[in-house]
């Protein structure tokens, strides 16, 4: 039995008349009553009792009816599945993020996907910082991730987010009443700082900011996403440099302080391979272009 077969049973089955169901699924008669008759053959059964001037249901072809059009049905979700799937509208996609600039983002994207394409959920990867993001977007492990510009040319990006760098001090901090915070101050302050196999472009400018002021930061703590420094920072166990979305984190004992070093801004983007085979990922990305970003 095949489903040229079930669909020439249930047109017959529906019109009682073989001219009329050979015009619903433009065939000729003949060849429509060849396959109704192949049918029969394969079941060992009668399924319509014909004569001259009527055609009817047996009870064998009764009792097809139902299962015929539950195959019907399940052809048509086939058929709009992988037509759905073929064009990005369903499938999974996996982001990998860090840091708070990665929540602020992620969250705007997870609500305008949803509402554009309700059949592509997102496999959120957080504590995926930018170095890492950038290798497993690369080796196809996942579909996009946050990172901070610049990266490879190999990437596509979309910029997300222009982020600026702030000194996170705890509250009882001798700096923390100050309204600017210069980078020599805290020369004898341990730091709070994100894991360094993680590829954090904050980290990395946190050196660069120290060197620049000619201090070498003293580590005695790294955290592996934004509330944990931030909780490390308000406990008293050390100083953080941080991205200005952080600011939304809410912890008690903690304060935010501009730097007034020359302190370039950090662009946030989205990476993607340009060659990546999902379609639902590209679905992703025309939604994130048309979100309000900076």
């Amino acid at each position: 039995m095949d489903i040229r077969q079930i669909q020439a049973f249930l047109a017959v089955a529906e019109e009682l008349h073989f001219g009329r169901a050979a015009e619903r699924l433009h065939i000729a008669q003949p060849p429509l009553s060849q396959t109704i008759r192949s049918l029969e053959r394969e079941l060992g059964v009668e399924l319509f009792a014909r004569t001259t001037r009527s055609v009817r249901l047996t009870a064998a072809g009764s009792a097809l009816m139902a299962p015929a059009r539950i195959i019907e049905t399940q052809l048509k979700v086939c058929r709009t599945v992988t037509r759905a799937a073929a064009l990005g509208e369903t499938g999974v996609v996996g982001i990998g993020f860090g840091g708070a600039g990665g929540y602020a983002v992620l969250s705007g994207l997870t609500n305008a996907v949803a509402e554009a394409y309700p059949g592509i959920a997102l496999e959120l990867r957080p504590q995926t910082y930018s170095g890492q993001a950038v290798e497993l977007i690369r080796s196809g492990t996942i579909d996009l991730g946050i990172v901070s510009l610049p990266v490879g040319g190999d990437l596509e990006t979309l910029t997300v987010r222009r982020e600026t760098l702030l000194a996170a001090l705890p509250v009882q901090h001798r700096l923390a009443g100050e309204e600017l915070i210069a980078m020599r101050d805290l020369a004898a302050d341990p730091f709070v700082m994100y894991p360094s196999a993680h590829g954090s472009r904050v980290r990395e400018a946190t050196f660069a900011l120290c060197a620049q002021a000619g201090i070498t930061p003293r580590t005695v703590h790294e955290a592996p996403d934004p509330y944990s420094l931030l909780a490390l920072v308000g406990a008293g166990l050390g100083v953080a440099v941080v991205v200005d979305s952080t600011t939304h984190v809410r912890v008690d004992g903690v304060v935010y302080r501009p730097i007034e070093d020359e302190v370039p801004p950090l662009e946030i983007a989205m990476a993607w391979r340009a060659d990546n085979p999902n379609p639902a990922a590209h679905r992703v990305v025309a939604v994130l272009r048309d979100m309000d970003l900076p």
